[in-house]
């Protein structure tokens, strides 16, 4: 029987000027995220994944590369990502951001977010 997983690539930097990049904790999450999927198919007696499928964005693909390091210092296999261009996502921070230039104007703790995630002085 196959079995399918489905991972989320680990946290971007969200508001930074580059969201497509992982933060420091979504690096510690992807390398976490190796380490314990490689033990797991250690103890089942698992080789590793037949085929491994990315996104295209840059945290898809760093998430899948320090996700692989586990599986190789387990000596597990991680095949080279297959990039799927339909594995792309939607632009999150622009809906954030949409979302939040749409508040009342009686909320200021709520405006000032928004200000501040559209990138303007307050």
């Amino acid at each position: 029987m196959s079995t399918v997983h489905v991972i989320r690539h680990a946290q971007a930097s969200m508001f930074a000027a580059d969201y497509d990049k992982l933060s420091a904790r979504g690096c510690e999450q992807a390398r976490t995220l190796g380490e314990v999927l490689a033990r797991r198919w250690l103890a089942a007696e698992r080789p590793g994944f037949d085929a491994v499928f990315s996104g295209p964005a840059r945290r898809h693909e760093h998430t899948a590369a320090l996700a692989a390091a586990g599986f190789a210092s387990a000596d597990l296999s991680f095949p080279d990502p297959v990039v799927l261009a339909g594995f792309d996502e939607h632009d999150g921070q622009a809906l954030v951001v949409a979302a939040l230039g749409q508040l009342p104007h009686d909320q200021p703790g709520l405006a000032k977010l928004a200000t501040h995630a559209m990138g303007k002085s307050a």
